[in-house]
């Protein structure tokens, strides 16, 4: 490999033709995927809150006793 070809030029920095393009089908389904993933990992953390909160009275979680 010729050291000419290992770093970027002028010539291969053209990005025209994605700013060009349009949005496909192939984008919106990773816009899809990847606002599901933000979704599933918010309600996580909320229905993990939600969820300990209604637990601990029917499971007696309270502070920790110190053994002596």
């Amino acid at each position: 490999m010729s050291s000419n070809n290992r770093f970027p030029t002028s010539t291969n920095l053209d990005f025209s033709e994605m700013d060009n393009a349009s949005i496909s089908a192939h984008h919106w389904k990773i816009m899809f995927i990847s606002g599901m993933g933000f979704f599933t990992d918010a309600y996580d953390l909320f229905i993990i809150a939600v969820v300990m909160t209604l637990l601990k009275p029917l499971w007696h979680v309270g502070h920790w006793k110190r053994a002596s």
